[in-house]
C-alpha cells in the first residue's frame, strides 16, 4: 500500500468516446496502475458506445491509491448507469409516440372502413327497394283491371318498406356510432395501458435504485457501528486507564484536586440550540494526602481559590507576627528600663506559637505550589484527550441516529413502491379484463349486423 500526491486540474469534457483520467505527480512521473486503469475504461466505453464522460482529475492531497481507483470506478458507473437510465427513458418516450401514431392511424382506417361498409350496405339497401318498386311498376302498368284493394295493398307494402328502411339505416348509424366510440375506448384503454406499463416499469428502476441506495445506507450504517463500537473501546480504555491513575496515585499518597474552574457556559436564550456536550473536562492536579487535607481545611473550590486563600491567611500571620515583634520589642525595650510586665512569659509563649503555625503554613503552602506544578500538565493532557473521546462519542451517536432514521425512511418509501406496483399491477388486470369485454361485445355486435 502507498500513496501518491496528485494536483487539482482543470475539468476537461472529452468530444470523443473516450474516458480521460489526468494524474500528475509531484515528480511529473505518471503511476503504472493509473494507465492501466485509463485502458481498460477506455475500452469499456468504446464497446458500450458512450457519447462522452468528464475527465475527472484528482485533488492535492494524499490518499491511497485503492481508494482513489474505487472511488473513480464508482463515479465512471454511476456516470455510465445515469446515461443508460436516460437513453431507455428517451427509448420509451420515442416508441409511446410511435404507439400513439399507429393507434391514431390504425383508429382513421377503422372510421373509414365503417363509412364505406354504411355507404355499402345503403347503396345496397336502395337498390333492393328500387327493384322491389321496379318490379310493382309494371304489374300496375300491364293489369289495369286490378282492383282498388290490391292497389292499396300495394301502397301499404311500398310504405311499410320505406319504414322498415329507415329503421334499418337508423339501427346501422347507431351500431356504427357505438363501434366508432368502442373503438374509441379500445384506443384510450390501449393508450392507458401503454402508460401503465412506461410506469410500472419506472417503479420498477425506482425501486431497485432504492434497494442499492438502502444497501449503501446499510453498508455504511455497519461501518459506522463499527467505529462506534471501536471508540466505546477506546473510551472504556480510557475510563480504565483513568481508574488505575486514581488507584496508583492513592497507594503512593497522592489524590488529584481540581486545578482550574472550566469555562462558564454563555447565556444562551430558551431558542437556542443547547451547549455543547463536550465541553473540555477542569484541569486538575495531583497533590500528597496532606496537602489535600490542608486544601480541605481552607474550604472548597479550585486549586487556585485555594492556595490564594492560603497565601491570604499566610500575609495576615505575617502581619501579625510583625506586630508582635513589634510588640515584643517594646515590651523588651520597657523591660531594660524597668518597666517589665508579668505577662512577658505569656507574650513569649504566643509568639513562638505563631511562628511555628506560620512556618509550618509556609511549608504546606510550598509544597502543594510544587506538586500542582508538576501534576498540572499531566491532568491537562489526560483531560483533553477524555474531551475529544467524548466528542467523538457523542458525534458517532448522532450519526448513527440519522442513519436510523434515513434506514427506516428508505423501508417506508420501498413499502410504498410496492405497493404502488401492485395497484398498477390490479388495475392493469382490470383494464386487460375489460378490453376483453368490450372485445367480445364488439365482435357479438358485428355478428347480429
Amino acid at each position: 500500500m502507498f500513496s501518491c500526491t496528485f494536483f487539482l486540474n482543470q475539468v476537461v469534457i472529452l468530444p470523443s468516446t473516450v474516458i480521460g483520467v489526468v494524474s500528475y505527480s509531484r515528480d511529473g512521473l505518471v503511476s503504472t496502475d493509473l494507465c492501466k486503469l485509463y485502458l481498460e475504461l477506455r475500452l469499456q466505453c468504446a464497446k458500450s458506445s458512450v457519447d462522452r464522460f468528464v475527465c475527472v482529475c484528482f485533488a492535492t492531497y494524499k490518499m491511497p491509491l485503492v481508494e482513489n481507483l474505487f472511488g473513480l470506478t464508482a463515479r465512471f458507473v454511476v456516470l455510465y448507469a445515469e446515461q443508460r437510465l436516460a437513453a431507455r427513458r428517451a427509448a420509451r418516450a420515442e416508441a409511446r409516440e410511435i404507439r400513439m401514431r399507429e393507434l391514431e392511424r390504425q383508429q382513421r382506417e377503422q372510421e373509414d372502413h365503417a363509412d364505406k361498409a354504411f355507404d355499402m350496405y345503403t347503396e345496397s339497401v336502395g337498390r333492393r327497394t328500387g327493384s322491389r318498386l321496379a318490379a310493382l311498376s309494371p304489374a300496375g302498368v300491364h293489369s289495369p283491371r286490378r282492383s282498388s284493394e290490391d292497389s292499396a295493398d300495394d301502397g301499404f307494402n311500398v310504405k311499410d318498406l320505406r319504414h322498415e328502411l329507415k329503421e334499418v339505416e337508423e339501427k346501422f348509424r347507431k351500431a356504427m356510432i357505438l363501434n366508432a366510440q368502442l373503438d374509441n375506448d379500445k384506443a384510450a384503454l390501449g393508450y392507458q395501458l401503454e402508460l401503465l406499463k412506461d410506469r410500472i416499469e419506472e417503479l420498477g428502476e425506482e425501486y431497485a435504485q432504492l434497494q442499492r441506495e438502502h444497501k449503501e445506507k446499510c453498508s455504511t450504517h455497519e461501518r459506522l457501528k463499527r467505529e462506534h463500537a471501536s471508540v466505546e473501546r477506546e473510551l472504556e480504555a480510557a475510563r480504565a486507564a483513568i481508574r488505575a491513575r486514581d488507584a496508583a496515585a492513592a497507594d503512593a499518597g497522592f489524590a488529584f484536586v481540581e486545578a482550574a474552574a472550566p469555562p462558564a457556559p454563555p447565556r444562551a436564550a430558551p431558542a437556542d440550540p443547547p451547549p455543547d456536550p463536550a465541553a473540555p473536562a477542569p484541569l486538575l492536579a495531583l497533590v500528597s494526602h496532606a496537602a489535600h487535607q490542608l486544601l480541605d481545611d481552607v474550604g472548597e473550590g479550585t486549586l487556585d481559590v485555594r492556595l490564594q486563600k492560603l497565601v491570604s491567611s499566610k500575609q495576615a500571620l505575617e502581619s501579625e507576627v510583625r506586630k508582635l515583634k513589634i510588640q515584643l520589642n517594646e515590651e523588651r525595650a520597657a523591660r531594660q528600663n524597668g518597666v517589665a510586665n508579668h505577662h512577658d512569659q505569656e507574650y513569649e509563649d504566643e509568639l513562638e506559637t505563631l511562628r511555628k503555625s506560620v512556618s509550618e503554613a509556609r511549608g504546606r503552602a510550598a509544597r502543594a505550589e510544587a506538586e500542582a506544578a508538576l501534576q498540572a500538565g499531566g491532568a491537562a493532557r489526560l483531560a483533553a484527550q477524555l474531551a475529544r473521546l467524548r466528542a467523538r462519542q457523542d458525534q458517532h451517536d448522532q450519526l448513527e441516529d440519522q442513519l436510523n432514521q434515513e434506514r427506516r425512511r428508505l423501508q417506508r418509501e420501498t413499502r410504498e413502491a410496492l405497493n404502488r406496483v401492485e395497484e398498477l399491477e390490479t388495475e392493469n388486470s382490470h383494464l386487460t379484463k375489460r378490453l376483453d369485454k368490450l372485445k367480445n361485445a364488439k365482435s357479438a355486435l358485428l355478428k347480429d349486423l
